[in-house]
């Protein structure tokens, strides 16, 4: 999936750096999608063209949460 076409379909949260820094800044960028109880980030990389999906790895919501 090229990344205009997740940007403009997908309600997600633009990371600052990639769980792990995989990939790191270079390479591409992560997402992070909350689906009910579930997280997910969602992983691209650079190409040519428009940068494209290149993996989607489930995430603990509670990382991505603010405590109170």
């Amino acid at each position: 999936m090229p990344y205009s076409e997740f940007e403009a379909n997908v309600p997600h949260v633009d990371l600052i750096e990639c769980p792990k820094n995989k990939p790191d800044s270079e390479l591409g960028f992560c997402r992070l999608v909350m689906d009910g109880d579930d997280a997910y980030v969602y992983v691209f990389l650079y190409t040519d063209d428009d940068s494209c999906l290149s993996d989607i790895r489930r995430a603990r919501k509670a990382d991505y949460l603010m405590a109170r």
